[in-house]
């Protein structure tokens, strides 16, 4: 391994610390660590609150990166803002793949690949999603009807049904095995 100070001379421009990272040296992607780690695990943190999630995520973004140093291009931004957009995107997909899992049923997240249709789908999702989802087309119901069937603000039904709706989308999208329906069939279908 080469000290910090025959390191930081090797790659002392730009230039050659790229061609070098482009070669696969593993002497470049080690100086690249320690130049960038902190700052990146600092901003991961600042998203996620938590230390354990945060290295995790950072061992994915620098292994993104190595795979994907053929894919950097110096002229249009630093390394470092290459590496900042990778590090935001896969921090930003580990909080969304969380968010999915809390409003889950416990266990869900790990058996969902054997779910049928979209009712099924919908019966996964906690209170008070599951019922405006199951009102509204199943039964239905306005926004309004269901806020008053609820007694929730007609605020929370809306979001409530468009979260559950996203989370339903990604559901589909990562089981691969139900096509995304229209809303309109949807509707046709239950009835």
């Amino acid at each position: 391994m080469l000290s910090a100070e025959s390191s930081k001379s090797l790659f002392d421009s730009s230039e050659c610390l790229y061609k070098n990272l482009k070669q696969k040296n593993i002497h470049a992607f080690e100086f690249v660590y320690d130049k960038y780690s902190t700052a990146l695990f600092s901003l991961i943190v600042s998203i996620m609150e938590d230390p354990f999630t945060a290295n995790v995520i950072l061992e994915r973004v620098f292994k993104n990166s190595w795979k994907k140093i053929g894919e950097f291009d110096e002229k249009k931004s630093s390394l470092f803002t290459w590496m900042l957009a990778i590090t935001r995107e896969e921090t930003l997909v580990e909080k969304k793949q969380q968010e999915l899992k809390k409003l889950l049923k416990p266990g869900i997240s790990d058996g969902f690949k054997n779910l049928g249709g979209f009712r099924e789908l919908i019966n996964e999702l906690l209170e008070p999603c599951r019922s405006i989802l199951l009102l509204s087309y199943f039964e239905n119901q306005s926004d309004i009807s269901i806020a008053t069937i609820l007694k929730e603000d007609l605020s929370t039904v809306k979001v409530c049904k468009n979260k559950g709706l996203g989370i339903i989308n990604k559901l589909i999208t990562i089981q691969g095995k139900i096509k995304k329906p229209s809303l309109i069939s949807e509707r046709v279908l239950a009835f």
